[in-house]
């Protein structure tokens, strides 16, 4: 009734957001469908500037995932911070995104894609311990030893952040031990100075330099020890 009598399809409220991606976060499909079918623009820029695929992705919204790709949306659209869907989906832990994260993968998302911070979606879903979407990665060619931003891997990043599965799964895919970081950090180094001790277990028992040395002369044990000294 209110489109008939001329309501504006993209009208946007004071956060910029329109009909359609009210009608995507709540997974109204009738009313998606609606709105698309009377001209609804299917990749609308939103606050910093997201899609409504951006935001059914982070959501958890499979099913308006499915009904806004197959009515055109722009599967590899960029954010402010160059994130994709995938991005999104991938580092979402309090939801189960992997049917999203498939669903974006056949729909030829890009495995490897980096956002501004050259983080791909492996590294999301490893620091968030995603592994249902981390295994999933890794069985459609995600690159296991990818270099980030100072040149550090998935496996640096879960071993500083203490995800201690996620590391199980990266080695266990071939994740390569001893990769030193632009500091000569191995991932031991990063889990030595967190005091993440059950991570620390984990890399020795899979061949961790023990006396690897850090820029500054470090090795792992100095770090535990520095590190609850300080506490």
């Amino acid at each position: 009734l209110l489109i008939s009598n001329g309501a504006t399809i993209d009208a946007i409220d004071s956060r910029e957001i329109t009909p359609l991606l009210k009608a995507v976060v709540t997974e109204n499909l009738d009313i998606c469908q609606l709105l698309i079918s009377k001209g609804a623009t299917i990749d609308a820029i939103y606050f910093i500037t997201e899609t409504p695929l951006h935001y059914a992705a982070f959501y958890g919204k499979p099913k308006a995932c499915q009904l806004l790709i197959s009515n055109g949306a722009i599967i590899y659209a960029s954010d402010s911070s160059n994130s994709t869907p995938l991005h999104l989906a991938a580092q979402n832990s309090l939801l189960d995104p992997q049917d999203i994260c498939q669903l974006l993968i056949s729909n030829a998302a890009t495995i490897d894609a980096t956002d501004s911070r050259e983080i791909t979606h492996l590294l999301k879903a490893a620091v968030t311990e995603n592994l249902d979407i981390c295994q999933l990665l890794i069985s459609k060619g995600a690159t296991i030893d990818a270099i980030y931003f100072i040149t550090e891997t998935p496996l640096h990043y879960a071993a500083f952040y203490g995800k201690v599965k996620a590391c199980q799964l990266l080695i266990s895919n071939g994740a390569t031990i001893n990769d030193s970081n632009s500091s000569n950090s191995t991932p031991l180094h990063l889990a030595a100075q967190n005091s993440h001790l059950d991570v620390c277990r984990l890399l020795v028992s899979k061949g961790a330099g023990l006396n690897s040395l850090k820029s500054n002369n470090e090795t792992p044990l100095m770090l535990v020890f520095f590190s609850n000294r300080s506490r």
